[in-house]
């Protein structure tokens, strides 16, 4: 029987549906029957809903599959196909059709090869239906969702989602892009692991979304889609950039990516099976069609053993799962090669703690040495501007100056360390060293006259403010006793440990000698002899049976052997 109402009435029951679906309509009846059931499943409750879910979302399957399997297809088939869409989009707006859905193994694998851009209205549907099943459902419906949109792109021998990158190419249908934007999102923002969003993001690159990209971003309606797209794309970069030591890199660019991998496995265990696998990419057959393959091949092949997820079998024309689970055996390698790796780096890190310290070591005493060179210079700059301020001084000398011009050189001195002058006395009487210089006193000794010079200078006290700053500094310094000689004593006492420093080798070398002296056996048997030849030649003398001998004695015993013999 046909149906009693015309389609824009809904009185049929749940059962009759059921009844005219399995009963074989034409494709014209069928189109009436489906819009029919749309407006029923859409108005009635759910009871009703669940009711024609039983055996009616069964039938509804199967007519699509067996209009999708069509080899040449209508209009009309193309009609009732989207029919069928916006049924099962009706049946699944509740918690029953829902669950129902997802809980039959043909709805998402039919769904997805539904997907046709040449079918802009239908397609819209279907991507938002994924979007929102995607969104919404079970923790393993993403997974469910990319094995359906695989199986289906196995079937029409193309990459799983180059029909939705290719809906996003149709700038005349914005309502489809902007739902092929969701879909995207839905999918790459779904999965918990960096890793697999990465890894689908970039497979929809690879499929032309990179390509396109810069023209989407020219339209209005996707710049909320889009905004979300870049900034999960800038998060996961982030996140990546900090699990590789804060290293930003061009996903997008192999240059970069290679170099990356050749610096993470460099002077590594890594090194050389990377080295070999590069190797390996070489020997791949130089065939222009062949070549992709190869690497399609290896590009799932790697997928699933670093993602845990699907791979492809060897055969270029078919791909299906490749279930094989290596985290056993990869989590026992890297127990092992954690130990060693542990071993290793313990060894490593006492090498180069040895080798650092020595190296500091080294560095501290070059340190040493440039800052005693430093202050050699610059004192050989002060005095050689004391110099050119001599050699240019024609102002006629009075009667009150020594004649050793000392005061055109402590004036540069002076000038240098700008300290009052009872401040210098005072340093140099309480000998205060965390003020004492290496320079302030070898400009002090070079530069002051001779005690005499400076007596003379102390008779002009009384004319102090009279005098030139020189004089000044000369009369104050004159108070200080045995002036020349302490300067000399604060000079030794500051560069002592420099000294020592210098001689301590030769100093350890005596030590060692003077140790090892004493404690020969040969030498204690020589002074022995010594001793027993001597107290045997003075015997009967008043020298005899002596306990010891003055250790000087023995540089005098060989001018002594002579007389004796001669």
């Amino acid at each position: 029987g046909g149906l009693r109402n015309s389609k824009h009435e809904c009185t049929l029951s749940s059962q009759e549906y059921v009844h005219e679906l399995r009963s074989g309509i034409s494709e014209d009846k069928l189109l009436n029957c489906l819009e029919s059931l749309r407006v029923s499943l859409t108005s009635n409750p759910v009871s009703w809903v669940n009711n024609f879910g039983h055996e009616g979302l069964g039938l509804l399957l199967d007519v699509l599959e067996r209009l999708l399997d069509k080899k040449q297809q209508e209009n009309i088939d193309k009609k009732n196909q989207h029919k069928l869409i916006q049924c099962l989009k009706a049946f699944m707006n509740n918690k029953y059709g829902l669950q129902r859905i997802l809980g039959d193994e043909r709805s998402l694998l039919l769904l997805a090869r539904a997907i046709d851009p040449k079918q802009t209205n239908m397609m819209t549907e279907i991507v938002k239906i994924l979007s929102a099943v995607c969104i919404i459902g079970e923790e393993n419906i993403l997974d469910k969702i990319l094995a359906a949109m695989t199986i289906a792109a196995e079937r029409n021998n193309k990459e799983r989602f180059a029909p939705i990158v290719e809906g996003l190419e149709n700038h005349e249908a914005q309502q489809l892009q902007g739902a092929c934007m969701q879909l995207i999102n839905a999918l790459v923002t779904s999965p918990d692991d960096l890793d697999f969003r990465i890894h689908l993001r970039n497979e929809f690159l690879r499929c032309g979304l990179k390509k396109i990209l810069p023209e989407l971003k020219e339209t209005e309606e996707l710049d909320i889609q889009l905004k979300v797209f870049n900034e999960n794309k800038e998060e996961d970069s982030i996140e990546l950039s900090h699990r590789l030591d804060d290293i930003r890199v061009e996903m997008e660019y192999p240059f970069y990516l290679y170099h990356l991998l050749s610096n993470m496995v460099k002077d590594t265990g890594s090194e050389p099976y990377f080295l070999s696998i590069i190797q390996h990419l070489l020997l791949i057959r130089n065939d222009y069609y062949i070549r992709p393959q190869y690497y399609k091949v290896i590009e799932e092949c790697v997928s699933q053993i670093v993602l845990h997820r699907s791979g492809m079998d060897p055969d270029f024309a078919y791909r299906e799962r490749l279930d094989v689970d290596f985290s056993h055996l990869v989590d026992q390698c890297v127990d092992k090669a954690k130990v060693e790796e542990s071993e290793q780096r313990a060894t490593e890190f006492s090498k180069k703690f040895d080798e650092e310290f020595s190296a500091r070591q080294e560095a501290q005493a070059e340190l040493q040495k440039q800052e005693e060179k430093i202050k050699e210079l610059e004192s050989q700059i002060n005095t050689l501007q004391a110099q050119v301020i001599t050699l240019s001084f024609v102002v006629h000398i009075g009667q009150k100056m020594t004649p050793s011009f000392f005061y055109f050189q402590t004036a540069i001195f002076l000038g240098s360390f700008r300290l009052p002058y009872e401040e210098i006395r005072d340093i140099v009487l309480q000998v205060d060293e965390e003020r004492l210089s290496e320079a302030l006193i070898q400009n002090l000794i070079k530069n002051l006259p001779e005690q005499k010079e400076l007596s003379n200078l102390a008779e002009l006290k009384n004319e102090y403010e009279e005098l030139c700053e020189s004089e000044q500094f000369g009369i104050v310094m004159s108070s200080v006793k045995m002036l020349r000689p302490r300067l000399n004593g604060i000079l030794f006492k500051l560069t002592f440990e420099e000294q020592v420093n210098n001689i301590r080798p030769d100093i350890m070398n005596v030590t060692f000698a003077c140790e090892e002296v004493k404690k020969s056996e040969g030498f204690s048997m020589i002074l022995e002899l010594v001793l027993l030849v001597g107290n045997y030649m003075n015997s009967g003398s008043r020298n005899a049976q002596t306990f010891g001998f003055n250790i000087s004695f023995l540089c005098k015993v060989p001018n002594r052997i002579p007389s004796i013999f001669f």
